[in-house]
Parts: structure tokens; sequence; C-alpha cells
């Protein structure tokens, strides 16, 4: 179903021939091999992306606590250049501290999680987007 949908390729490849019975001609035994780097490539951004999120979400927000920030340098590790400048903008911190003119602390939090949600719907969904085309190629 993913070979079709991102239209990998496709090979095969003959490894071996079959010993044929009497009378038979010989049967060449081929493996079939599908590249799914692509796809590959896009599950892990969305994996590192959503892990970033969830981080964000449940993470502790204290001052120096970037709880975020091992999947920000992950992004970075496997090559995300865009999608790691756009987990950057994850401020915690700085987003609860805003969420505490709120008031009560069930509307922090409400506030907290919305600032939250639409920083992954503005900055992080547009690169896994741009990583999907990129894989359907």
């Amino acid at each position: 179903a993913f070979e079709k949908l991102f239209d990998c390729p496709v090979t095969d490849e003959t490894m071996s021939f079959q010993k044929p019975s009497a009378g038979e001609c010989h049967a060449a035994l081929k493996e079939r091999k599908v590249d799914f780097s692509a796809v590959e490539r896009y599950v892990r951004a969305t994996a590192v992306a959503v892990f970033a999120r969830q981080a964000a979400l449940a993470g502790s927000r204290l001052l120096g606590q970037d709880d975020e920030c091992g999947w920000v340098a992950m992004a970075e590790e496997l090559g995300f250049e865009e999608l790691h400048s756009a987990l950057k903008k994850c401020k915690p911190w700085d987003w609860n501290e805003a969420a505490k003119t709120q008031g009560e602390a069930e509307l922090q939090e409400e506030a907290y999680a919305a600032t939250v949600e639409a920083w992954f719907l503005e900055d992080v969904l547009p690169e896994l987007e741009t990583e999907r085309r990129l894989a359907l190629r």
C-alpha cells in the first residue's frame, strides 16, 4: 500500500536459480526490493514533531527545563533543517508565563494548550506537509 501511495521504486533482483525437476527449465529466484527511504524520512519527521509537541504540552515549563530540546536537537541531527527551525520556536516557559495572566488555573492551562496548538499548526505542520510532498514525489 505504501509503495503505491508514495510511488516507491521497486526492483526485482535475481538471487539464485532453483534446480529444476526433470524436464523443467531453470527457474530464477527473485527478490523484490522496495525503496521506502522517502516514506521513512517522512515518518521520522512526523515522529520528531509529534513528540516535540507532546513534550511542550506535558513538560515542566520551568525556566531552564527545556523538555522539548532533545526533539529539537534530533530534528537537526536527522537533517530536517526547516523542521528544526520550526521546533526552535517552541517556548514553553514564555508561553506559560503569558498564560498565567488568564486567572484561574484551568484557564491558564487552556491558554497554554491553545498556544502550543497554535505553534504546532502554524509553524510545525507546514514543515510536515513539505516533507509529505517530498515523500510523494
